[in-house]
């Protein structure tokens, strides 16, 4: 169960990135085998290590586990988040994803006598564990060989997910190649450190890969920049603003200026020339809106040059963000300009041609930044039914990691006036929480005390730093011109050692970091994400009709000869329809608690659930492939007939149906294993209710840590969350109608629609030796809705793989699987590691 817990968190890690998770069983496997090997070592043989049929039950536990990701955590449980803004507690959360799973064992456990005894289904999945099983525990060494294998790779993509982490490592774009007028690495075409997508990518196949990165060179390569210059999608750049002043919400929106209240900033689209600077500054003349609006004037800029026709004699550009096109005679800034690096470009020629340029290049770096001083008080938790006064928004807040509410700036009278009465009146409402509501109000106007009478040490900036910073001692303020560099950073944190000060000095450097305008992805996904969905959604329907026998067979009780059915550890009856029964009823019970979803429409959902996971696990036993989002997607289809305009019955009931299936697949395959090594299935069902509810509470826990917050993380470059998109959209699409796709898009919809029909067809009609020149629809629908970074790191280890297997097929057939895993398995637990240090300690 700790094992399938943290096998979990890969594959939501993995699922948030890329939308689809891998099994774990061979993972679990190794791992277990690696573990029990060394427990027994260590304890001179005392304890004896696993033998074949307990790592069977641990096998049956740690997949179970891994699986909860396709339950509703990667897609419609964020989706439902993003249109309705309903959020659920860990607990809550923990409930629905058991109960889903509790649906698909349910039915596994009653279809496993058919499927796996009568029929003798391949379950290619399960064969392949029941002879690792075998191999592993009858030649231990191998099995060694394989652990150690699989560790040294999940160190070394936590090595450089580390370095990644820690800044050390960064993307590689492909310098000078531009699209169209727009940087390559603009938008998306980068080589990033990230060796989880590498092992993904070995896992997946060449053709997949191929298939990916053709649909990425399409949709962001071509698509892409016909997007952005038609104006269907456009740039973007942001820059920290702690208020919005009053006047812009009446502002004209074809300014495309906004504040992002949940992320404290101000951000723009598109480049703005100095017309449009100056229409934007009439907004207000709140003097934090100006300086905001003139940082993001140098920010949205493509390119920041001045005219220089030639070089003069002996200047070099060694450490400094410059260069030089002698083509189009121009001296091109390639990153942040700050005050030293003026002051070094100026001492490096006194041509007047050349000075003109500095002070040109000099002069898109003087904006100003603005950050008031801060005070702090501690406090040990904020209650969560005290909420901030609106007007104190960004202002006045909680840091969980100092443990401490934090002010930053003037707090207005009125606004702790207002926080007392709602303390009062919520303490007058729960007396046993009284006493935290007024912990907490008086923390706030402790806070707020200090933040009023905040000084800097010293009381004023040093000489050297003149220019540079400056303080306000009537405002409290520290202002910044042009980014600071690490040494500036580094004399003011030496002023003093008082946190708030530093902490402040840390926002103002923030705050002053140039951030150059690239392709606004948040736009090109919202448009690229319904042809992707499209593509996606129409072919693996179409793929599906093409397993019509194989569904059929799914409801036809087949002969067999009686001597194949001897069979000792089934689940019986009695105890299977008890079984079937209770999930029913759970699933039934909580889709109505927690999402008012109408009781006939959640039973109608679980009952569709058990005939679409026979289905989805009779595809899975003939092809290995388990069609997951499919079965979900025919479930939005049917409830967006029957329940129209109800997002919650759309996603939540399509979410039993989906994690029914995967769970039932991931059962069943794990029973047929069992049942070719002499395992007893009801110890394995067992098993696979203690995962499910591992998984349930570990999975859920991470997936918090790791999206606290849905609407503003997901869809974003970070996490693009391609299956959210694609649930999202299909909801969106029943509960609006076609008013909820972006301009222009229905027609891309109509040739993605026309594509996936036409690509699993042509696969399937194709002989043999040309099929693999047909893409894979699936892949290039999914390259859409994700930044083409990860196809080209996919691609990359694609091509590895297939390299290895050509120059060393039998060591490529030994490892590579377990060396792929352990990419995977690294970098996935790195970050929900770093994420829970963000959460516990904040930086």
């Amino acid at each position: 169960m700790i094992l399938g817990g943290l096998l979990s968190v890969c594959n939501i890690y993995t699922g948030l990135l890329i939308g689809w998770g891998t099994n774990m069983s061979i993972t679990g496997i190794l791992l277990a085998f690696g573990l029990w090997h060394g427990v027994s070592l260590a304890s001179n043989r005392r304890v004896k290590p696993l033998h074949m049929l307990e790592n069977n039950i641990n096998q049956s536990a740690c997949s179970a586990a891994a699986a909860v990701s396709s339950a509703g955590l990667v897609a419609p449980i964020p989706a439902l988040t993003m249109i309705t803004g309903q959020e659920l507690s860990w607990a809550w959360m923990s409930v629905w994803v058991f109960a889903v799973c509790l649906v698909g064992i349910a039915a596994a456990v009653g279809l496993r006598r058919q499927m796996v005894v009568v029929d003798n289904l391949a379950f290619p999945g399960g064969a392949a564990c029941a002879t690792m099983l075998k191999e592993i525990h009858g030649q231990g060494a191998d099995a060694i060989q394989k652990i150690q294998m699989m560790g040294a790779a999940a160190v070394v993509a936590a090595a450089v997910k580390v370095g990644q982490i820690m800044g050390v490592l960064k993307s590689v774009g492909f310098s000078g190649l531009t699209i169209k007028g727009h940087s390559s690495k603009a938008l998306g075409f980068e080589l990033e450190p990230n060796l989880l997508m590498v092992g993904v990518g070995g896992l997946i196949g060449l053709r997949g890969c191929i298939s990916l990165m053709l649909g990425a060179i399409i949709g962001w390569g071509i698509a892409a920049p016909m997007l952005i210059n038609s104006g269907h999608a456009g740039l973007s750049t942001s820059t920290p603003l702690l208020a919005p002043p009053p006047e812009l919400e009446t502002a004209d929106k074809r300014l495309k200026l906004e504040h992002r209240a949940a992320r404290h900033e101000l951000r723009v689209s598109g480049v703005m020339d100095s017309a449009r600077r100056e229409q934007l500054l009439a907004i207000s003349p709140d003097a934090n809106f100006r300086d905001a609006v003139g940082k993001l004037h140098t920010q949205s800029q493509l390119e920041i040059a001045a005219p220089l026709a030639a070089l003069p004699t002996g200047v070099s550009f060694a450490g400094l963000p410059v260069t030089h096109d002698a083509n189009s005679g121009k001296l091109i800034v390639s990153g942040a300009l700050t005050a030293e690096a003026v002051v070094a470009l100026r001492a490096a020629s006194s041509e007047a041609a050349w000075v003109r340029a500095v002070d040109e290049l000099a002069g898109w770096f003087s904006y100003r930044v603005t950050q008031p001083l801060r005070g702090s008080e501690p406090l040990e938790q904020w209650p969560g039914d005290l909420a901030v006064p609106s007007q104190a928004t960004g202002v006045l807040g909680f840091d969980p990691a100092r443990k401490a509410v934090v002010v930053k700036g003037n707090v207005d009278s009125q606004v702790l006036a207002e926080l007392a009465e709602r303390a009062r009146k919520l303490g007058e409402a729960e007396p046993a929480k009284a006493q935290d509501f007024i912990r907490a109000f008086e923390a706030a106007s402790r806070a707020a005390e200090k933040a009023r009478e905040a000084v800097i040490p010293g009381g004023a900036i040093p000489t050297s730093l003149a220019g540079i910073v400056s303080f306000d001692a009537t405002s409290r303020t520290l202002t910044a011109v042009g980014p600071l560099s690490p040494a500036t950073v580094k004399a003011m944190e030496e002023l003093g050692a008082d946190a708030d000060y530093r902490a402040t000095v840390s926002a103002l450097a923030a705050a002053s970091q140039y951030r150059p305008a690239r392709a606004n992805t948040g736009d090109l996904l919202e448009w690229l994400l319904w042809p992707g969905v499209v593509l996606m959604v129409v072919s693996s329907l179409v793929s599906l009709t093409f397993s019509g026998p194989a569904m059929l067979r799914a409801f036809r009780r087949g002969g067999g000869s009686q001597d194949v059915i001897v069979d000792e550890g089934d689940v019986s009856r009695r105890w299977f329809i008890g079984g079937a029964a209770c999930a029913l009823v759970v699933a039934t019970i909580v889709q109505v608690l927690l999402f008012d979803v109408q009781i006939w429409a959640a039973v109608l959902g679980v009952l569709m659930s058990f005939v679409l996971a026979v289905v989805a696990t009779r595809v899975s036993g003939e092809t290995n492939v388990t069609p997951i989002g499919a079965m979900g997607k025919v479930t939005q289809l049917v409830f967006g007939v029957i329940s129209p305009g109800n997002p919650a019955a759309n996603l939540m009931a399509a979410n039993v149906t989906g994690g029914a299936a995967s769970q039932c697949a991931d059962l069943m395959h794990d029973l047929k294993c069992g049942h070719l090594i002499g395992a007893m299935a009801r110890k394995q069902a067992i098993s696979q209710i203690a995962g499910a509810l591992a998984g349930s509470l570990m999975g859920s826990m991470f997936y918090l840590i790791l999206i606290p917050n849905p609407r503003e993380q997901l869809l974003t470059e970070q996490w693009p969350a391609p299956a959210v998109a694609t649930w999202k959209a299909v909801a969106e699409l029943f509960m609006i109608g076609l008013d909820a796709v972006p301009r222009g898009t229905p027609t891309a919809m109509l040739i993605a629609g026309a594509l996936g029909v036409a690509l699993p067809i042509l696969d399937r009609v194709m002989p043999k030796h040309l099929k693999v020149l047909v893409p894979s629809a699936a892949s290039m629908g999914l390259a859409l809705v994700i930044l083409p970074k990860s196809a080209i790191s996919m691609l990359l280890g694609a091509i590895i793989a297939y390299m290895l297997a050509r120059v060393f097929p039998r060591w490529t057939d030994r490892f590579l699987v377990t060396i792929c895993a352990g990419l995977v398995a690294g970098e996935s637990l790195t970050g929900a590691g770093d994420a829970l240090r963000l959460m516990l300690f904040g930086n």
